[in-house]
């Protein structure tokens, strides 16, 4: 029994035969961000294949979690299969790029209208129409304001010049009319 296991006898062949072929995995240290339901967090991915990729985290997420993890202009989403103490297992919804990952993590992508090269958001121009819009609108704000303020102004120096113009003639009339 022991000379078929060590000459790669029966026993061997069929445990072979029934494992399922896993996929050649390439080890990597590639700082990333990973969106997790409480939030962002940074992460590093330690292997990667075509068809997911491990993951440390200082906070991993529990099995069964969905996760976005970030690398430049790559988005990977995926779904928590396993996890550890500070890793865990992702396989990706779609194939990875894997020598785009690995050569250059970075590398721009084709990215939807409105994001920014990285995929976030927070770091997107707003889009110019937006920006115009707003502009325009803090500029009739602000005209309306200086308007306001100088019919203000205006008005108040002729309240004080009709009255002081208004003076003479009123005390001079009052004098005459009241009795004395």
């Amino acid at each position: 029994m022991n000379e078929n296991k060590r000459s790669g006898g029966l026993g061997s062949r069929l445990e072979r035969l029934t494992m399922k072929a896993r996929e050649e995995r390439r080890k990597v240290l590639i700082r990333a961000r990973m969106r997790a339901p409480d939030g962002w967090h940074d992460a590093c991915i330690l292997n990667v294949s075509s068809r997911g990729l491990m993951v440390q985290a200082a906070q991993p997420a529990e099995r069964g979690t969905y996760l976005e993890i970030r690398r430049g202009a790559h988005v990977i989403v995926g779904r928590v299969v396993w996890s550890g103490k500070h890793r865990l297992g992702l396989p990706a919804q779609d194939r990875l790029p894997v020598e785009a990952l690995i050569s250059d993590p970075d590398a721009a992508v084709a990215t939807p209208a409105g994001r920014s090269a990285d995929g976030e958001r927070r770091r997107s121009p707003r889009p110019a129409g937006r920006a115009h819009e707003g502009n325009r609108q803090w500029a009739g704000v602000m005209e309306f304001a200086s308007i306001a303020l100088a019919g203000a102004f205006a008005a108040s120096l002729a309240y004080a010049a009709i009255g002081e113009a208004l003076a003479r003639p009123i005390a001079t009339i009052s004098d005459a009319i009241s009795p004395k």
